[in-house]
């Protein structure tokens, strides 16, 4: 993360990191780990992104980092 963050803004990837766990707790954990400070954060519905809770779930690690959330979908997501 270090070797990254020292290179130029204009020409450096950017840099994403997942924070997917088995649970919701550990998900947001990761997410405000302010240290790494990346441009963008990742993360994987934690049920198959089938039901409700996953917009519940999304919602929780998206508040808990400033930097844009990716979500990736699994099966029958809806993009809403």
């Amino acid at each position: 993360m270090r070797a990254a963050k020292a290179l130029d803004t204009r020409t450096r990837p950017a840099i994403v990191i997942g924070v997917q766990a088995p649970d919701i707790e550990t998900a947001v954990k990761y997410a405000r780990m302010r240290t790494t400070s990346p441009d963008a954060i990742i993360a994987i519905p934690l049920i198959g992104g089938k039901d409700e809770p996953n917009r519940w779930n999304t919602t929780c690690i998206g508040a808990a980092c400033s930097a844009p959330l990716i979500v990736q979908t699994v099966g029958p997501m809806s993009v809403d």
